[in-house]
């Protein structure tokens, strides 16, 4: 399970790629003629032999290049990293949004109460400025 991809969807990779590789041959093969009454038998072998040796082309060119790099298989791989990285990756990408947002609104609320807080404080030090004042402005005038 490297990349945290499930052993099933590796399974279901392999099994499309072997798919493309028969496939291939298919195409190659089903360009004979069925076997029918009355049909030349030579010439019915010499397709069939033809057929297969088209096949074996196929197979050979899967095998030169490597199965690995072969232009089918590889953007197959491609594809399928790409789908299954990708969504692995944003699944990631979903619990980390979730954690900012619980964060923002942790560090929101954190600041709303300490702004209440200054708030009240602000209040009492205007209060405790009036009275001040007050008193000053009595004894000011007491002294005047």
């Amino acid at each position: 399970m490297q990349y945290g991809i499930p052993e099933a969807r590796a399974y279901t990779l392999v099994s499309d790629e072997v798919n493309i590789i028969f496939r291939a041959m298919w195409e190659k093969r089903r360009l004979m003629q069925e076997c029918t009454a009355g049909m030349d038998m030579n010439v019915f072998l010499a397709q069939a032999v033809w057929a297969t040796m088209e096949a074996h082309t196929v197979m050979n060119e899967f095998a030169d290049v490597g199965f690995g790099v072969h232009t089918q298989i590889s953007s197959l791989f491609t594809r399928f990293l790409a789908e299954e990285t990708g969504s692995n990756f944003s699944s990631g990408l979903t619990s980390t949004i979730a954690e900012l947002k619980a964060s923002i609104a942790e560090v929101k609320s954190s600041m709303e109460s300490k702004a209440k807080a200054f708030n009240r404080r602000a209040d009492s030090l205007t209060d405790n400025v009036k009275r001040l004042c007050s008193k000053t402005d009595v004894t000011y005038k007491a002294q005047g």
